[in-house]
Order: C-alpha cells, then sequence, then structure tokens
C-alpha cells in the first residue's frame, strides 16, 4: 500500500520498526520487486527506496535467489545504462557479486532437475542474460569502428569476455546443454575468440546435442559464421582452428542432428572444401553407425538414401565445373567405394534400401563419366587453340614478344595438364567402384 501511494518514507519507517522484525524477515523479500519498479519512477522517492532495498538485502530470510536477484537486475541495468564514465567498473561489480551469489547455489546435473529449477538457478542464469544484451548489443554495433572507440568501450568489452569465461569455467561443467544455449549469442558476437566456442562445448556429451538446437537462429548463425571463416579468412591459422571447432560441434550432435545440419550445409556452404568435408564426416557415421548397438535410420537406413542423394548431386549436372568441384566429388566417390565393400551390412540391414542405394551409385556414375568426357575434350580442344594460336602469333614478331607469347603458353598448357591429370584421378576411382562392384557379382555367382 505504501509503494501504491508513493510513499517510500513510511514504509522504511515500517521496515525498520523492530516490532516487525519477524514479518519483515520471513516476508520482506516480496516487497524487492515492486521497490526496484518504484526507483525507476520516482526520483524524488529514490533515497528511501534505496534504504528500504538496502534493509531487505540485509534482513530478509532466505528466498528462492530469483525473487532477489531478477529485481535488483532490472534496476542496476537501467541505472548502468545511465551511466557515462566509470559504468564499466560498476558493471564489473555488479556481475562479480551476483557471480558470487550464484556460485553458492547447487546446480541441476539432469534435465528433470533443470526443469524444475527448485533453486531458481536457471532463472536466474537467464535474468543474467538478459542484464548484460543491452551492453553486449553496445559493443556489438561498437565493434570494428576506431573512430567510435574509447578506453571505457574496451573496459566494456573486456568486463563482458570475463563474464563469459566465469560463466564458461565455473559452471559448463556440471550445466553444459543450458549454459552453451544461453551463451550462443555472445559466441556468435565474439566468434573471433574460438576458444570460447570451444571450451564452451568440453563438457558436452559427444553424441548429446539435439536437433531442436539447430533450429535456434544463434546456433544457425555461428555455423555459417564459421563457414565464413572457412572460406574467406586470410590467416591460416584461423581456418584451421575453425576447422577443428566445426569438428568438435559436430561431434556433439546426436545422429539425428547430424543428418540435418549435414544436409543444411551441403545446401548453404556453396564452397567444394566445406561440402568435400562434410562428405567426409558422413562416410564416417556410416561407418561408426554399422557397429553393433550404434544402428539408427539416419546413416542405417531409410533416411540416409536422401542424404546420400544431396552428397552425391552435382549442381549443374554433366555440364558442372568438374575442377571446381573435385573436393566434393572425390569424396563422393570414396563414400560409393566404401558402401559397395561392406554391401553385405546394408543388405541384410534393407534389401530395398540397398536396392536404392545402387541406383543412386549408377545415376551418379553415369553423370560422372558424361561429366568427364565433355570436360576433357573441352581442355583438349584448347589446347590446340592455344598451340594454333601461339604459332600465328609468333611467326614474324620480335623475340621479346615472342618470349611473352611462349611463357603465357606455357602457363596455360601447365593448367590444361593439371586438369587432364585431375579427370584422370576422378576416372581411375570410377573405375575402381565398378572393379569392386564386378568382384562382389563374381563372388556371389
Amino acid at each position: 500500500s505504501c509503494i501504491a501511494q508513493g510513499d517510500a518514507a513510511q514504509l522504511l519507517t515500517f521496515l525498520q520498526d523492530v516490532r516487525n522484525k519477524e514479518i519483515v524477515q520471513s516476508m520482506g523479500c516480496g516487497l524487492l520487486a515492486p521497490l526496484a519498479n518504484e526507483m525507476t519512477k520516482k526520483e524524488k522517492t529514490l533515497v528511501q527506496c534505496e534504504m528500504a532495498m538496502t534493509h531487505l538485502t540485509m534482513v530478509a530470510m532466505y528466498q528462492p535467489l530469483p525473487i532477489k536477484v531478477i529485481p535488483l537486475l532490472c534496476i542496476s541495468s537501467k541505472v548502468l545504462l545511465r551511466m557515462g564514465e566509470g559504468r564499466a567498473a560498476s558493471l564489473d561489480s555488479a556481475l562479480s557479486s551476483i557471480q558470487k551469489q550464484l556460485s553458492r547455489l547447487p546446480v541441476p546435473y539432469t534435465t528433470q532437475l533443470e526443469e524444475s529449477d527448485q533453486y531458481g538457478l536457471c532463472r536466474s542464469c537467464s535474468a543474467l542474460t538478459d542484464f548484460v544484451k543491452p551492453f553486449v548489443e553496445e559493443v556489438k554495433g561498437k565493434y570494428g569502428k576506431k573512430s567510435s572507440q574509447c578506453l571505457e568501450d574496451q573496459e566494456l568489452n573486456d568486463v563482458l569476455l570475463k563474464l563469459q569465461h566465469i560463466q564458461i569455467s565455473v559452471i559448463i561443467q556440471h550445466f553444459p546443454r543450458f549454459i552453451l544455449q544461453s551463451n550462443m549469442e555472445y559466441i556468435n558476437l565474439l566468434l573471433s575468440r574460438q576458444e570460447l566456442y570451444a571450451r564452451s562445448l568440453d563438457s558436452v556429451e559427444d553424441g548429446s546435442l539435439t536437433v531442436d538446437l539447430l533450429e535456434l537462429k544463434t546456433f544457425y548463425s555461428v555455423q555459417q559464421n564459421l563457414r565464413h571463416i572457412l572460406i574467406e579468412c586470410p590467416s591460416q591459422k584461423l581456418r584451421e582452428r575453425s576447422l577443428l571447432v566445426l569438428q568438435y560441434f559436430i561431434n556433439k550432435l546426436n545422429s539425428k542432428a547430424k543428418h540435418r545440419f549435414f544436409r543444411c550445409m551441403l545446401k548453404t556452404s556453396q564452397h567444394s572444401g566445406i561440402e568435400g568435408y562434410i562428405v567426409k564426416n558422413i562416410k564416417n557415421q556410416v561407418e561408426f553407425s554399422m557397429k553393433p548397438g550404434n544402428e539408427n535410420e539416419w546413416f542405417f537406413g531409410v533416411e540416409f538414401i536422401y542424404l546420400l542423394e544431396q552428397a552425391l548431386s552435382l549442381p549443374q549436372g554433366a555440364e558442372t565445373y568438374l575442377l571446381q568441384n573435385m573436393d566434393r566429388i572425390m569424396e563422393g566417390l570414396n563414400l560409393l567405394r566404401y558402401l559397395l565393400i561392406r554391401d553385405k551390412e546394408w543388405k541384410s540391414k534393407s534389401a530395398a534400401v540397398w536396392e536404392e542405394l545402387c541406383r543412386i551409385k549408377d545415376d551418379h556414375l553415369k553423370m560422372m563419366r558424361l561429366g568427364i568426357t565433355m570436360s576433357r575434350t573441352y581442355y583438349i580442344n584448347e589446347a590446340k587453340t592455344l598451340r594454333e594460336d601461339y604459332k600465328l602469333k609468333a611467326r614474324g614478331r620480335n623475340c621479346l614478344l615472342t618470349n611473352i607469347l611462349f611463357n603465357r603458353g606455357t602457363f596455360f598448357f601447365q593448367v590444361i595438364q593439371n586438369a587432364l591429370v585431375s579427370f584422370d584421378l576422378m576416372e581411375s576411382l570410377i573405375f575402381r567402384i565398378e572393379e569392386i562392384k564386378d568382384e562382389k557379382a563374381k563372388s556371389v555367382n
């Protein structure tokens, strides 16, 4: 009633009266939220509200942590956002105090405990995420803009990084899925610090992340940023680290999630190297799924047919630029070779599935032969044209121009020669697949 009427002075008198000590101790925490709301609305009662808030946090008996933390975070956020100089230091102090309180709570170690959230750790962590979000957005808006950055901005960035690291190192060992999901937005923002993402995955059990996580926008964004680094980053070291992080993430997905993720990457990566890496992972998952106890429909059943068809598809059919797609093509042929070698397991699993796999194989090899023939013919004709062009232009010219034309011709001849060697490699692998097929047929007869 006092809060509703704006009479903070009367409320403070009531709270400080020793005759009301027991009721304040047992029920006082319920006043924190309305007090915090009052403090953001009316400046004239700010001093009395602050004193009441301080008294309650010191006197009131233990209540579920969210009752205390969430209102305090609400008021702290609004106050800090209005501050200018010294805001980073104040934010650091507030976060340290909150982390100290959170560290005292027992961490749920099962899904059931996580859902019940008896001690409020989940709600408090969610509130903490909301609390730092406006500061993260502010840093994000100034990221990379040197003209707008100052010492205060850098200090604010350091404070936020410290918070990520604290959450991961203290809580994730017992509570991995929640923390990973809660931090994906900030991991996405701070992806240049790739060890953060890898560290957040450390305590997540292999094969435990489910397909529903892939539907979250933040998870999708992180994987696409990894793809961007793998393709665009000029630093080989960063590209190699990104590839390790990508594989680390793949290992944490369960079979259905891997299946979905592979299909997504094959569709969106638009890069033969990444696609080849995904196809290689598909082959590894097929091998894993064929072991006793690991059987699943996603890599050893009907669902695998759709993935295989996508993995082997050529973007423009027989007219596909084979050299540009060589990594994906070679890994696809290696996958087919492996499937033929392990034909007995597939036939025993399902004759219908095996027949469908054979149809996909035959269609793919037919398309590959046609594509190789067309590409080889094109490059051979290019070599002839280049040779004749060189002879015509070099005739009667001075020595300097002749040398230039010769060097240019030598370069393009080398390119053509390398292309023809690549076609030979593809063709030899196709021949080996057909050879295995014939050997299997003879052994049956």
